[in-house]
């Protein structure tokens, strides 16, 4: 030991300095380097379980093309209607698309053989549908049989080789989640030991300085102190170095020490920072109707905001509106499926009609400038009149007539509504008409006017309609126990009604109808999520959302985005979303009621029993629309209830509110 010092003690400070620096700088950079391969590793991992993610998606298209092109070749097969053969058109066009792209992503061998035969067979399946196609409705059921038992049967075996592929891109996704959580690991470990050799290098270079460096700056201070006192200088071991000659030397190697020291402490925190990530994978794609919905009209949102070009603006708008045309299409569909089941909830109660007909002028309003036609009220102000009925599903069935009356009007023309009472032996019967000034309709399609997806010719002229509003408004108008009809002279327009049993008119009714005013224009979603946030500068709070379809997740992800002051983590079930939030204490909570392992109804009264953790408000996000849903999650402790899809701006301000 005594050599060793004694080596050192002659060393240049320069040799010293070269010393004790390279060695935490070697540390640092052999953290880099690990800190560099490994976040390589990752990235490769996250890209190995996004690819898995696609092919899966990609998978569940092929099937999902072949299955509709069938489905819309045996509609055409047993209507004649030309319309079926759309989703066979598009099949046609996106299956090549999709199975080239599906090609491209594959990298297992075995999935490769695989998706060859599924190649092979969704080629057959395509050749059996043309053929259908090219034989037409008109040829004898005997004669397509065995065509269509054989394309049923290629569909069979399109299906097993589908879900043997899925089976094996989740074996596939697995492993890269597993080795996703090896490489996680592997960082963590890294950060552990960069920081130890760190800590060492430090200690090291502070033994060598206080041994072979310190000490004697000390003494040489001290000697410096006793030569201005004029005092005897001490002994002080000698060296053959710079010690003895410049006290400059001892000042700079002082210096170096501390900005070492501190350069080692940054580099042990960025190390840290650049070596943490957390990933979340989904695993399960919703099939429900809304669920997709969810995605387009949400990002649909989140473009439009972002777009600052007409032309893409209007895109957007496109997307929006034919997004939203096909939710109120799923919703008239579910609400027929609802009503003929006899599970549709209705509130019957005393509605005011003209408090209810100023709203749905006020909302037809927009539509009718779009094509130039004027709008006229009641014309009896004396008195309220109210209706026993459902409010909600009574304003669907007016502003269903309405839009009609719009939509089927000729240029220039008029729509006048009204309310008119009706004494009869049970008390008065109050109607409500919409008379237009169209072309009209002929006595022998007037039969046809409530049967579902009948629009008596109309897809032929460039008016968008899906034929289910006025059959879902004749059956709402009987579970609200009224009527609803039609007169109507060819050339002179329609005049339709609905008539209910009356009621006494509620408190608080206006005694008189009041004119019609223009409807307030919603601001743009970019103004109501800029008034949403909240002021920089404070910490950002957490928010968990627990949730298993990865296009619900990403839309969130990419709404919260926006909000500096929002920090999003997430869990696929329900088991995770508890665990998370024991562990991270969310400000709020966001649910989805369907999860793989356990009910969202389940997960809340779990949160509300685990003390601290589950104090936090929590809003359920569902595709499960009915009224009844929301009432029940709100009873069971729920703070709001979303529906899917979202509202951008509801959803920031349900946000907002509860955080505030």
């Amino acid at each position: 030991m005594g050599a060793m010092a004694s080596w050192w003690a002659d060393r240049p400070l320069r040799t010293k300095g070269l010393i004790v620096i390279a060695f935490p700088l070697a540390v640092l950079f052999g953290a880099l380097v690990s800190g560099y391969v490994i976040g390589r590793q990752t990235e490769r991992a996250q890209e190995d379980v996004q690819r898995v993610l696609q092919i899966q998606h990609d998978i569940q298209e092929v099937h999902t093309l072949l299955a509709e092109a069938a489905t819309g070749v045996r509609g055409y097969l047993l209507t004649g209607v030309d319309n079926f053969l759309d989703r066979y058109r598009v099949a046609n066009v996106e299956l090549p698309r999709t199975l080239a792209r599906l090609r491209s992503r594959i990298r297992d061998p075995e999935q490769a053989e695989r998706f060859g035969r599924l190649t092979l067979l969704s080629e057959q399946k395509r050749q059996g549908l043309a053929e259908l196609v090219k034989l037409g409705p008109s040829t004898p059921p005997p004669q397509l049989v065995p065509i269509l038992i054989s394309n049923k049967a290629l569909l069979d075996r399109l299906r097993d080789e589908i879900g043997a592929m899925l089976a094996r891109e989740m074996l596939l996704r697995q492993q890269s989640m597993g080795f996703a959580s090896e490489v996680h690991n592997r960082a963590m470990m890294a950060t552990f030991v960069a920081g130890a050799a760190g800590v060492a290098g430090a200690l090291f270079a502070v033994l060598l300085f206080s041994r072979g460096i310190v000490g004697r700056v000390q003494a040489l201070a001290d000697n410096a102190r006793r030569l201005e006192r004029g005092e005897s200088l001490l002994p002080v071991a000698g060296a053959a170095d710079e010690l003895g000659r410049l006290g400059a030397g001892m000042a700079q190697a002082s210096s170096l020490l501390a900005a070492r020291s501190a350069e080692a402490q940054r580099a042990h925190r960025e190390a840290e920072s650049a070596n943490r990530a957390k990933t979340e994978f989904l695993s399960r794609t919703s099939h429900e109707l809304r669920t997709p919905l969810n995605a387009i009209l949400g990002f649909a949102q989140v473009l439009e905001q972002d777009a600052h070009d007409p032309p893409t603006r209007q895109g957007a708008a496109q997307i929006l509106g034919a997004g939203r045309h096909l939710l109120g299409l799923i919703d008239e569909m579910l609400d027929i499926t609802r009503i003929e089941a006899g599970h549709l909830d209705l509130a019957q109660e005393a509605v005011d009609v003209h408090g209810l007909l100023r709203e749905a002028l006020a909302l037809t309003l927009p539509q009718a400038q779009r094509h130039g036609i004027v709008l006229h009220g009641p014309q009896d102000r004396h008195g309220a009149t109210a209706v026993l009925a459902d409010r909600k599903r009574l304003l669907q069935v007016t502003l269903n007539l309405l839009s009609n009356a719009v939509k089927y009007n000729r240029p220039g023309g008029s729509v006048r509504i009204g309310a008119h009472v009706h004494p009869s032996p049970d008390g008065g019967r109050v109607r409500i008409d919409v008379t237009d000034t169209g072309p009209g309709i002929p006595a022998r399609l007037q039969g046809r006017l409530f049967t579902p997806f009948d629009r008596l010719g109309a897809e032929q002229r460039p008016v968008e309609g899906s034929g289910l509003g006025l059959a879902l408004s004749k059956h709402l108008a009987d579970a609200m126990g009224g009527t609803i009809g039609v007169d109507s002279t060819p050339g002179q327009g329609s005049r339709f009604w609905i008539e209910l049993q009356a009621a006494d008119a509620p408190a608080g009714a206006p005694a008189a109808f009041q004119p019609l005013v223009q409807a307030p224009v919603q601001p743009p979603m970019q103004a109501l999520v800029q008034t949403a946030a909240q002021p920089t500068g404070q910490r950002a709070r957490t928010v968990l959302y627990i949730e298993d379809n990865s296009s619900n997740l990403a839309l969130v992800e990419t709404l919260m985005a926006r909000r500096a002051d929002l920090r999003l983590v997430s869990a696929v079930t329900g088991a995770d979303g508890l665990r998370v939030a024991r562990e991270e204490g969310p400000e709020l909570v966001l649910l989805d009621l369907h999860l793989p392992d356990m009910t969202g109804e389940e997960v809340l009264a779990r949160l509300r029993a685990s003390g601290a953790a589950g104090q936090a408000p929590v809003v359920v996000l569902s595709a499960d629309a009915l009224p009844s849903t929301a009432e029940r999650v709100r009873a069971a402790g729920a703070d709001d209830f979303l529906s899917k899809p979202l509202n951008v701006a509801a959803f920031f301000s349900t946000l907002d509110r509860l955080l505030a």
